[in-house]
């Protein structure tokens, strides 16, 4: 099949800009402002269609601002039009009492957050050495999440190669409570841990991530002193937008082992490439890199511009396609 969708609005991760997009079977050939007409190729008028890559979700992640779902509707409708979609693959070590014999890993779209990560690795605070901190920068792992336990200190020899590698890389630092901790308890911890996390990531410009909790976000904006600004938030499993994840379908991987230790290292690599590879589905699609560029497989969608007026018509394209067809039936899929 191919085709030429006239003067549609492309909307990627970096920017929001209207084009002639030339599409021969299954890949995007062509992109410019203006394509010459192409006898007996076929055209779509995208004069008042937004064109969205297969795989993508929209980041809504605006701290204690964003309480309602009405709000999140009203946050991706501005956000697109501004040209901002995400898309976030995670693989993740799940922290379980013998996290070195049992890996779980899950591969799946997180909903409510404007980082780009692709994979991370999730380890318990006390179990990060400077030997795991240089496989995260060997296999440029982007998301560290450190989950924290009420006995854990901040302290470590790994931080000096934590910052100066994370720094250069651009890789992201998480901090997670594990279930022992109550919310004074939480938040007696930030008061006196936060300042310091914030002044050892900032000026190295290594982005610091928390969990989103509604109490956490209400105490930290009244507590001016504390340099809550800084901080990217991620949706819980307990927010009322997480019935939002089945939209887009999730892909699971576990995997157990009891190798040596020298057999691990290789053992990680191999599953973080695998897993880079497989991007959870929207609409049967799995793009290369999530976004409309020359070269790329052409999955994508169209969306009249007027349904940004209708909630409920939101989420209706007009036009689907997928690996050189239309798709004839649209689903979000789930696995």
């Amino acid at each position: 099949m191919e085709f030429i969708v006239r003067g549609v609005t492309i909307v990627n991760p970096e920017r929001c800009f209207t084009a002639d997009v030339w599409v021969k079977g299954e890949k995007i050939y062509y992109i410019h402002e203006h394509i010459a007409p192409k006898p007996p190729i076929k055209e779509i008028d995208g004069s008042e269609q937004y064109m969205l890559p297969g795989f993508f979700h929209f980041g809504s992640s605006l701290g204690s601002t964003r309480t309602t779902n009405d709000e999140f509707k009203e946050v991706q409708k501005s956000w697109l039009k501004k040209g901002f979609t995400i898309y976030v693959d995670e693989l993740t070590i799940v922290h379980v009492p013998d996290w070195r014999k049992w890996l779980g890993y899950e591969l799946a779209m997180h909903h409510n957050s404007r980082l780009a990560h692709r994979v991370r690795l999730r380890v318990p605070y006390r179990h990060v050495s400077e030997a795991l901190i240089r496989s995260v920068l060997a296999h440029r792992i982007p998301m560290l999440e450190m989950m924290v336990a009420p006995s854990d200190e901040l302290t470590g020899s790994f931080w000096s190669i934590l910052l100066a590698g994370f720094a250069k890389y651009r890789l992201s630092v998480k901090i997670s409570f594990t279930g022992e901790w109550s919310l004074r308890e939480k938040k007696r911890w930030l008061c006196d841990k936060l300042s310091l996390l914030v002044s050892m990531l900032e000026g190295r410009g290594i982005p610091l991530v928390l969990d989103e909790d509604e109490g956490i976000i209400r105490f930290l904006s009244s507590v001016k002193y504390l340099p809550w600004g800084y901080v990217a938030w991620e949706m819980n499993n307990r927010s009322s937008l997480s019935f939002r994840w089945k939209q887009f379908g999730q892909v699971s991987l576990a995997y157990a082992y009891t190798e040596q230790e020298e057999k691990r290292e290789h053992r990680l690599r191999r599953l973080v490439e695998a897993g880079a590879r497989l991007p959870a589905k929207l609409f049967s699609a799995y793009p290369d890199k999530g976004a409309i560029v020359p070269g790329t497989e052409a999955d994508f969608f169209l969306l009249p511009k007027k349904n940004l007026a209708n909630d409920a018509t939101f989420w209706s394209p007009t036009f689907v396609y997928t690996k050189g067809r239309r798709s004839k039936q649209l689903f979000f899929a789930t696995v």
